[in-house]
């Protein structure tokens, strides 16, 4: 009963429950993994209504930069990567070579 009360509170503030889950994540601000009332108001009021296209336009906005710092992340960690695989037959030869300096003291 309780459920069919929050379905319909919910659909009447013309917000989806179809996928639930991702109604709980983003309302719950805290990723406490429970909904505070003050979290399920604010979610509420700012899921209100149909998305607005400005919305849309700022979330794939903030989607295309995120991808391209992510890329960049990735290019800067693959650098590294060669850089190091590069350094690495140097730090060999000059281990041994302090090995074999080592051996003849």
């Amino acid at each position: 009963m309780e459920e069919q009360k929050l379905s319909s509170f919910m659909e009447s503030m013309d917000i989806s429950t179809k996928d639930i889950w991702t109604l709980f994540m983003l309302i719950d601000a805290d990723e406490s993994g429970e909904i505070s009332i003050d979290e399920f108001v604010s979610g509420c009021m700012q899921l209100q209504g149909p998305a607005k296209s400005i919305q849309l336009a700022r979330v794939r906005h903030e989607n295309n930069l995120m991808r391209r710092d992510i890329r960049n992340v990735l290019d800067e960690v693959k650098a590294v990567k060669k850089s190091l695989r590069s350094a690495e037959p140097k730090r060999k030869s000059k281990a041994s070579d302090e090995d074999a300096n080592l051996a003849t003291l």
